[in-house]
């Protein structure tokens, strides 16, 4: 079982992208659960609880009450071997933010298609 930690603000998007995962995770003939919450404090707080769980941290770059960099950021000084994926619809702020080393790996929204590709190769599958 993969446990994966989803942070969006846009509540809607949230829920079709933790469908998205279920449906690309078992595509892949793996179980996940997916654990979600609407913005940087909240993310951290679900983290916080269990922070060995989290095989993948999947987090919106633009929220409110803590954007998603300084959440992983956080995330990161509690586990530093975290696999960490940006989700941004400005893609070129995102690629410099991804050259700090918090972020693993950046994700233009446009690009959700390959989400399933991208989650085997995070998650080694």
């Amino acid at each position: 079982m993969v446990t994966i930690l989803l942070v969006d603000d846009e509540g809607p998007l949230r829920q079709q992208l933790a469908l998205l995962i279920r449906v690309r995770m078992s595509a892949l003939d793996e179980e996940v659960e997916v654990h979600t919450a609407g913005n940087g404090i909240e993310g951290l707080q679900v983290f916080r609880r269990n922070p060995l769980v989290y095989a993948l941290v999947i987090s919106d770059l633009e929220m409110p009450h803590n954007n998603g960099l300084e959440m992983l950021k956080e995330i990161r000084a509690i586990r530093s071997d975290v696999p960490t994926l940006l989700l941004s619809a400005t893609l070129p702020k995102a690629k410099v933010i991804q050259s700090s080393g918090v972020v693993d790996r950046v994700l233009d929204k446009a690009e959700l298609v390959i989400l399933g590709k991208i989650l085997k190769e995070m998650l080694k599958l």
